[in-house]
């Protein structure tokens, strides 16, 4: 009898120090590869306008009832994928252009009633009556740099003379071997435009900016544009790589 008491007694004991150990959170994004199922702690994380990123949070050991996102301000839950695994997806849009701030996620274990709770399709903190708080088990952090990637091209013509650009061609090599072909922008349609001359060295300029899935995610992304020279009718060819962190 004493020993099954004693085994009850280190049971429980055991219990409670689960219960009240603070567990490892980390948290991961996927946008500083080619290949979406490569995740980094990169810190701070850089993400291009028009990408979907995923992020992935870890939890050790799996005892939180549920984990809290705090994406910039806006509160969210991430969905449970496996066993202290969670993950959640964002989409950066014109609007998060040149801007930064942080995700922080929060594991919480539930104590009668959650504190968080969706209404209406928000998160909100629900108001507790002789309910214990939830215990806050663990929190990790990453910042958030959104971009715009641009492409900047010089073109040296004879005379300085004026190119018709709309023979002009933009080439881009992206990920995964896939090259996309940018012609000149026209009202309402996406293309490069081109302007000038510069006052001193008399350069034309090319201008671009890429859509997410135009360049690679990290690293650099080479580009060509090519064009006749107006007097000569030589193709002027130019190339460079372009920064994406």
């Amino acid at each position: 009898m004493i020993r099954n008491l004693m085994k009850i007694l280190f049971g429980l004991a055991a219990m409670l120090s689960i219960a009240g150990c603070a567990c490892n959170v980390q948290i991961w994004g996927n946008s500083d590869s080619d290949n979406l199922k490569i995740f980094s702690q990169r810190n701070p994380h850089f993400v291009h306008i028009g990408e979907m990123t995923e992020f992935k949070v870890t939890v050790n050991p799996d005892i939180a009832s549920y984990l809290l996102v705090d994406f910039c301000g806006k509160l969210s839950f991430a969905k449970r994928t496996g066993k202290g695994e969670y993950s959640f997806e964002k989409s950066f849009d014109e609007k998060w252009r040149d801007r930064n701030c942080n995700v922080i996620v929060r594991a919480f274990k539930q104590n009668g009633k959650r504190d968080y709770r969706t209404h209406r399709g928000r998160v909100v903190k629900s108001k507790r009556y002789n309910d214990p708080p939830d215990e806050l088990l663990g929190e990790a952090s990453m910042r958030i740099y959104c971009y715009q990637s641009k492409i900047i091209l010089k073109i040296k013509t004879t005379d300085e003379k004026e190119p018709d650009w709309p023979r002009g061609r933009l080439v881009i090599f992206g990920s995964n071997k896939k090259v996309t072909v940018v012609k000149y922008g026209r009202p309402g349609v996406d293309g490069f435009t081109g302007f000038g001359p510069e006052l001193f060295s008399g350069a034309y300029i090319v201008f671009y900016e890429p859509k997410s899935s135009h360049v690679h995610r990290t690293g650099k992304t080479r580009v060509k544009f090519s064009i006749p020279d107006p007097v000569t009718r030589k193709i002027i060819t130019v190339e460079d790589f372009i920064d994406t962190p």
